[in-house]
């Protein structure tokens, strides 16, 4: 079975092709960027069942797996995502730049050390970086997460943080922990671009898809009605 669920997929389709599309600026132009991002959202459409297995226990217990590779991969992605939009406030490496607070824990000095806390990078973002309507999305997000998770913590960003340390540090993962560092990752890609710019390459991007879905294109990710 795949790993997202039937209301997730058209939105994951749909920001590949916004993904694959938009001109980026800076680092989101390297090609390395766009096939991770694009291995991340074909991680989570990936249908074992499709797959004609050998009968091999390996092979059928690492398909069987799969999610946990991307996984792993997904969160020290979406740190690099953060730093590229936080790139005022922090380096590539995570060194400070510019002096900042997060509300109520802790201030990062310049050159004092380096930031290595996800959940504070995210703070980071939302207090420091984060337009207005960009705040609002991740505050649903967050209420949507501490309404899902049985652990109920008080702080959905340090719920965050505590899952990509128990997962890169061996212990444990959860499948929502690779769901919502896709979903962040993608509002990061989407923060790059304005309302104005968005609409006006809307019609571009459709004409783009439907040359894609004529022509049985293998690039092609979102397919709608013609």
């Amino acid at each position: 079975a795949r790993y997202a669920n039937s209301d997730q997929i058209p939105f994951l389709l749909w920001m590949a092709e916004v993904g694959f599309f938009h001109k980026w600026d800076f680092k989101y132009r390297d090609k390395r960027f766009r096939d991770l991002f694009g291995l991340l959202i074909g991680s989570h459409l990936f249908d074992a069942s499709n797959i004609n297995m050998p009968n091999n226990y390996h092979f059928t217990r690492f398909i069987g797996n799969f999610h946990i590779l991307p996984a792993c991969y997904s969160f020290p992605f979406l740190e690099r995502c953060i730093r590229f939009k936080c790139h005022e406030y922090v380096s590539e490496s995570g060194s400070v730049k510019k002096r900042f607070n997060i509300p109520g824990e802790r201030t990062y000095e310049i050159g004092r050390r380096s930031i290595s806390n996800i959940s504070h990078e995210l703070k980071l973002l939302y207090h420091h970086v984060a337009s207005s309507n960009f705040q609002n999305i991740l505050n649903r997000l967050m209420d949507e997460l501490n309404e899902d998770s049985w652990l109920r913590l008080p702080d959905p960003y340090n719920l965050i943080g505590n899952w990509r340390n128990k997962l890169l540090h061996g212990e444990n993962i959860w499948s929502s922990g690779f769901e919502i560092s896709t979903y962040l990752i993608s509002l990061i890609l989407l923060s790059y671009i304005s309302e104005d710019e968005y609409n006006s390459k809307i019609d571009s991007l459709l004409e783009h898809i439907q040359y894609k879905q004529e022509t049985n294109s293998s690039y092609l990710w979102y397919v709608f009605q013609i």
